[in-house]
C-alpha cells in the first residue's frame, strides 16, 4: 500500500500484487471486502479525529467520507469549512448577504462590514490522516482473515 496526502486527503493505493490473489479467491464478494474495509477505515478515521479536532458543533467530524476513486480509497473531511479550519484564514472582510447591514446582539449598532482578523491554523486532518495512515495496512489484513477464515 502507498499513502498521497495530496488534497487535504489520505489517498490509500492498494499495490495489485498484494490483493491479486484474495480478488480471485473472493471472486463475487471482492465489493462486499471494499465496503467492509471502508467501514473500518471510516470508524477509526472518526475515532482518531475525535481527541485532535476542534469541535463547536461536530460537523467537521461528522463529514469525514471514505470513498473509492480508481483503485484507490480516499479517506477526508468534506464538510465546507474544513479546509478554512485545517489551514487557517487570512485576515478579511465580512460584509452582509442578504441584508444591508450585519447586526448581532451586544453590538452597538448596526454595521456595513466587519474586518475579520483571521484564524490560526489547527491541522487536525493531517495529523489525523499521518496516523492513519500506519493503521490502514493492518485493518486491510484484518479485514482480509475475517473472509479467509469465512472460506475455510
Amino acid at each position: 500500500m502507498c499513502y498521497d496526502m495530496a488534497e487535504d486527503m489520505l489517498n490509500i493505493t492498494v499495490d495489485a500484487d498484494d490483493l491479486l490473489m484474495f480478488m480471485q479467491r473472493a471472486g463475487n464478494e471482492f465489493p462486499l471486502f471494499i465496503q467492509e474495509l471502508k467501514g473500518e477505515i471510516a470508524n477509526e478515521t472518526a475515532a482518531t479525529e475525535k481527541p485532535i479536532e476542534p469541535i463547536r458543533t461536530g460537523e467537521l467530524r461528522e463529514s469525514t467520507d471514505v470513498f473509492e476513486d480508481r483503485g484507490s480509497i480516499v479517506v477526508g473531511p468534506v464538510a465546507p469549512h474544513a479546509v478554512p479550519v485545517a489551514r487557517g484564514t487570512k485576515a478579511h472582510r465580512i460584509t452582509p448577504k442578504n441584508k444591508k447591514a450585519l447586526a448581532w446582539p451586544g453590538a452597538s449598532h448596526p454595521v456595513k462590514s466587519v474586518w475579520h482578523p483571521g484564524t490560526k491554523a489547527r491541522p487536525f486532518d493531517l495529523m489525523t490522516m499521518t496516523e492513519m495512515a500506519f493503521k490502514v495496512n493492518p485493518m486491510a489484513h484484518v479485514v482480509m482473515d475475517r473472509y479467509l477464515q469465512r472460506w475455510n
